[in-house]
């Protein structure tokens, strides 16, 4: 019996659908068929099967795959064979390439002696909506064509409604928009944003707002810190880029005074009370537009529906001694009667937040 080498790494890697040469398959079928050929057609003993294939990366029945005529496994007979399921789809039934690379990668990467730098090849843009009609479309059309291609990136898009009333649902419902998440009425921001970094492919997470403040383009910016390996969590600082921040607030509250003093030493107070209770000075933590790794932010636990959720983000990182980067980004803020939805009672959660 010839022995079958058991240094390098064998992987196989199943459909995530029936195709029309597999419509009586399932995955175990397939790996039957794998084993009988690299086994030089079953004349080698079952034993070695684990030296013959050391990996296989399937759909998940349960936490991902759901199209139609998706693969599933049987009654497995290969369960001592190491199994990586994921939710890997990009559109219904076509493999999302850059989520199977990726973890190819990071398993070698485990595997090996050798330190393998983490790569980046996916990244999952995660957008709130709610009640969003007037800028929704134009946000979904620019996220649609951004080209992150010069920074070797493939990307998907989040939404996550939060049981919006006045047809932005319906208007994720009639466009193609990647994954489109419905959430009941009186979900909170946080809920929101929870919902979607839990279903994020990506090993990067974008944070963008559906409400037409922010630009587009300049998620390239915040994505690139962490592309370079030079921190895990990005925020895009609309203050880097204030010339005059009294003018600014006044284009939000115009004349409410009370407004227009909690809005300007509000965002002060949140600074000083991350330096006091952390020892990191952030000059922009209310920002909608953040990018962090994945795989921390998954591990965060739903605390509080609303802004406590991304505070609760930016402590995990900071507890876990990671660099927290601020990036300039330009910023057209909205005024109460065009939706600019941020309350006092927002302002509170983000100190009770902070300090506990």
């Amino acid at each position: 019996e010839t022995l079958v080498s058991a240094t390098g790494e064998k992987i196989f890697i199943s459909n995530i659908s029936k195709d029309h040469d597999i419509q009586m398959e399932t995955i175990d079928s397939l790996i039957d068929k794998l084993v009988y050929f690299v086994s030089r057609k079953g004349t080698l003993s079952q034993a070695r099967i684990p030296e013959l294939v050391t990996g296989i990366f399937a759909p998940n029945p349960i936490r991902g795959t759901t199209s139609r005529g998706s693969l599933i496994w049987g009654s497995s007979k290969y369960y001592s064979i190491p199994r990586y399921e994921l939710n890997w789809e990009s559109t219904p039934g076509k493999h999302a390439k850059s989520l199977l690379a990726d973890s190819i990668i990071n398993l070698a990467r485990k595997k090996s002696q050798k330190r393998i730098q983490d790569a980046h090849l996916l990244v999952s843009i995660v957008v709130p909506v709610l009640n969003e009609i007037r800028t929704l479309d134009k946000v979904i059309t620019r996220l649609r064509t951004l080209d992150l291609s010069e920074l070797k990136l493939d990307h998907e898009i989040i939404f996550v409604d939060g049981g919006s009333t006045d047809g932005s649902l319906e208007l994720l419902k009639n466009q193609s928009v990647g994954q489109a998440l419905t959430l009941p009425s009186g979900t909170g921001r946080g809920e929101a944003l929870h919902a979607g970094v839990n279903s994020a492919k990506g090993n990067i997470v974008c944070i963008f707002p559906s409400d037409g403040e922010y630009v587009e383009d300049q998620i390239r910016d915040i994505l690139k810190p962490i592309l370079n390996h030079n921190s895990s969590f990005v925020i895009g600082s609309r203050s880097h880029k204030c010339l005059n921040l009294d003018q600014r607030i006044n284009e939000i509250y115009g004349k409410n005074r009370i407004d227009f003093l909690i809005s300007k030493y509000g965002g002060y107070l949140l600074s000083v009370l991350f330096l006091f209770f952390h020892n990191r000075y952030i000059t922009d933590s209310l920002s909608s537009m953040k990018a962090f790794t994945r795989q921390r932010a998954q591990s965060v636990r739903l605390r509080k529906k609303g802004l406590g959720y991304e505070f609760d983000l930016i402590k995990a990182y900071i507890k876990n001694s990671e660099y927290i980067a601020e990036v300039p980004v330009e910023f057209r803020p909205r005024s109460r009667a065009e939706g600019k939805k941020i309350t006092l009672k927002d302002g509170i959660e983000a100190i009770s937040s902070i300090i506990n």
